[in-house]
């Protein structure tokens, strides 16, 4: 008779060890500090699995500091916590529905058009400040918070998609790739 016969008490004590060489939370640790590497690079290329879209000129225009570089500023409102058996990545709270509007880009709405209006919902005319003070329109007015430019409408064109956090079949590959390099380094401090 021929038999193949496999004792796994020597593969049981190994990964017994490698339980117990990290924890849970060191792990999700790892995980959340890959993710935040991640979107911290996408700023930085202005974009991984996909390049953004540059800024609209009049976007460029009414910027603090103008700059093109797409959401410069929000690299540093990126936020992550751990709790439990769960970690995330994500926005801070004030700028949620900005992130959300970029990420999945708006649609435009109204049949056949390219842009879609804007207009005041508690004021007669929309008001804009333009820093710098740049003379954009004839519309303007100067007062002593600066140089205001005033409409009754937008047409707006709509945001563009600008991906900035990882696609979920990326994040996935990151996860993996992050737990596999765990239990690599695991494995070489002789946890198995």
């Amino acid at each position: 008779m021929i038999r193949l016969s496999i004792n796994t008490v020597i593969g049981q004590a190994k990964l017994s060890r490698l339980i117990k060489a990290f924890t849970i939370e060191d792990l999700l640790t790892a995980v959340r500090l890959r993710l935040l590497g991640w979107v911290d690079e996408n700023f930085v290329k202005k974009g991984i699995e996909e390049r953004w879209p540059a800024l609209a000129a009049s976007t460029v225009m009414f910027q603090e500091r103008q700059s093109s570089s797409p959401l410069a500023s929000w690299r540093q409102k990126v936020h992550s916590r751990q709790s439990g058996n769960e970690t995330w990545v994500g926005f801070a709270p004030e700028i949620q529905q900005q992130a959300a509007w970029h990420h999945y880009g708006t649609v435009t709405h109204g049949a056949g058009r390219a842009w879609y209006l804007i207009e005041p919902k508690n004021a007669k005319v929309l008001a804009a400040k333009v820093p710098g003070g740049l003379r954009a329109s004839p519309l303007g007015r100067v007062s002593a918070a600066g140089y205001f430019i005033f409409g009754k409408y937008v047409k707006h064109p709509g945001v563009p998609v600008r991906r900035l956090i990882p696609s979920e079949a990326l994040a996935r590959k990151i996860v993996v790739d992050t737990l596999n390099g765990a239990l690599d380094v695991a494995i070489k401090r002789g946890a198995a």
